[in-house]
C-alpha cells in the first residue's frame, strides 16, 4: 500500500499488508507524526505480518509514532529503511 496512514485512537488490527515508500514532513509537533501510523493516547495498534518499507518522517516515528498512553504491538513484522530524520528541528533525532 502506498499513500496509507492510520490515526489510531481506538483499537486497530492490521495484518498481512505492506506499507511502503512514504515520507512526511510535519511542520509542528501537533501535526500527524509517523509515516505509516500515529497511535494516540489511549489508542492501540496491533500489527501482524506487516512490512514497513522505506518510510520516513522528519520528526518522530519513521514508520509508527506512539504517543504517551498509546500502545503498539508488532508480531512477525518487517521494518526496512525506515527513519526519523529530524530535519525540521522538532523533538529529538532518533524518535522512530
Amino acid at each position: 500500500m502506498k499513500g496509507v496512514r492510520f490515526a489510531v485512537s481506538g483499537v486497530l488490527y492490521v495484518s498481512g499488508v505492506t506499507i511502503r515508500n512514504q515520507s512526511i514532513s510535519p511542520g509542528s509537533p501537533s501535526d500527524p507524526q509517523g509515516a505509516a501510523a500515529q497511535v494516540h493516547s489511549g489508542g492501540r495498534l496491533v500489527a501482524m505480518g506487516v512490512s514497513f518499507l522505506r518510510l520516513v518522517s522528519t520528526t518522530k516515528g519513521g514508520a509508527v509514532s506512539v504517543e504517551g498512553g498509546g500502545v503498539a504491538e508488532f508480531y512477525g513484522c518487517l521494518f526496512d529503511a525506515c527513519a526519523a530524520t529530524n530535519a525540521c528541528g522538532l523533538g529529538s533525532s532518533g524518535n522512530g
